[in-house]
């Protein structure tokens, strides 16, 4: 078995889930969609010329209307509380290890949004700028491996192309457009180099376009590695390799695209971080805010005292594990994040005062409510 990352446990909860994740993973059968075959001598991904279609115009999500600021009573604002960024991997028709069914990935939606997530970026909890209305949770959602089922594209009767209502992407987009207040928002963590159906998306003759179209909507793209290569195996050089060329395919189809988070594969972190923050490979290079975990529950905010984005604790989405992290949310919900609707500034119970990590520019305020904290980070 894979060396795991490291990381706290989160409370007796991630204990019970992390006993979970690892017996399902040890008693899992091997799906042939899901593996990722090495390829003997990886090499770049070859530049993908665009084929000539209307310009696919995003959808603009409506910004609610200025209302009068809550009161903080009223809302029960919890910056410092703990936030799901979910972990999906094939979204298919069977549930299995790393698939989760089109209707249950659609109740999965409809939960969060009927419970107050509201979804946002990795790179707006990177920025301390999260824009999650008052009274809501923010909520990441994350797809790992390209995966074909998570993103295709398909040609309507004007020749027009499409995104597959059936893939995670359709779903998806599908439901915000059913409900705008719930935002929009996802992180697409890519192999460029993978065999299929994990080669961006299955499609290699749109793979350019898929990524502009990510980028042009919105979603954020993330650095997975070529073809999702085992770092504690293939040695410094290849993974600055791996990460640049995975960088360049990037960037060619979105010029200057900065890609922020690193997933490494397996969840396996090489012993020096050092190549996977940061390198160069023929002329091409990389910087790394973020890099996610396979696993751990829950993660904390940004401004919590623990927070640790080289360690950024993932949810995985498999039934069990949802359910329960679910129902803990239900049943406790002073540890869950709740916005207070600003995004410059932080403010929660004052209670949890020695959990706050002071950020260097920040500066109290008088709180209208002396049972909370608030500070202006901006």
């Amino acid at each position: 078995m894979f060396r795991r990352t490291p990381g706290a446990q989160w409370r007796a909860l991630g204990q019970i889930i992390t006993l979970v994740v690892v017996l399902a993973a040890c008693s899992a059968t091997p799906v042939a969609e899901e593996r990722m075959p090495r390829e003997a001598e990886p090499t770049a991904s070859p530049t993908v010329e665009l084929i000539a279609q209307p310009t696919m115009e995003p959808t603009a999500v409506p910004e609610p209307s200025p209302t009068a600021a809550p009161r903080l009573s009223d809302i029960r604002p919890n910056e410092l509380g703990d936030l799901m960024v979910l972990e999906y991997h094939v979204i298919g028709d069977e549930e299995l290890r790393w698939t989760r069914t089109r209707e249950h990935f659609r109740q999965d939606l409809d939960y969060l949004h009927r419970h107050g997530y509201h979804l946002t970026g990795l790179n707006d909890l990177l920025d301390n700028r999260v824009r999650v209305p008052a009274g809501k949770t923010p909520v990441v959602l994350t797809f790992d491996d390209s995966n074909r089922s998570q993103f295709q594209f398909i040609v309507d009767p004007n020749g027009d192309l499409k995104v597959d209502p059936s893939s995670g992407l359709g779903i998806l987009e599908a439901f915000i457009a059913e409900h705008p207040d719930f935002g929009r928002a996802a992180v697409f963590c890519v192999l460029p180099g993978a065999d299929p159906p994990n080669d961006l998306f299955g499609q290699p003759e749109y793979g350019r376009q898929k990524l502009q179209y990510l980028a042009q909507r919105g979603y954020e793209i993330c650095n997975h590695t070529l073809w999702h290569a085992n770092l504690a195996e293939v040695g410094e050089k290849e993974t600055v390799r791996q990460l640049a060329l995975t960088t360049n395919t990037i960037q060619e189809a979105v010029p200057g695209y900065q890609v922020n988070v690193f997933n490494p594969p397996h969840g396996v972190y090489p012993e020096d971080l050092r190549p996977v923050l940061a390198g160069t490979f023929e002329g091409v290079s990389y910087r790394h805010r973020a890099i996610l975990e396979v696993g751990g529950g829950p993660m904390t905010a940004p401004d919590h005292q623990e927070t640790d984005f080289l360690h950024v604790k993932r949810t995985q989405a498999i039934p069990v594990v949802l359910e329960n992290v679910f129902r803990h949310f239900e049943e406790h919900p002073e540890d869950r994040y709740v916005s207070d609707g600003d995004p410059d500034r932080v403010v929660f119970p004052a209670r949890l005062t020695a959990n706050y990590r002071p950020s260097p520019d920040a500066s109290e305020e008088p709180s209208p409510d002396p049972g909370y904290r608030v500070i202006r980070l901006r």
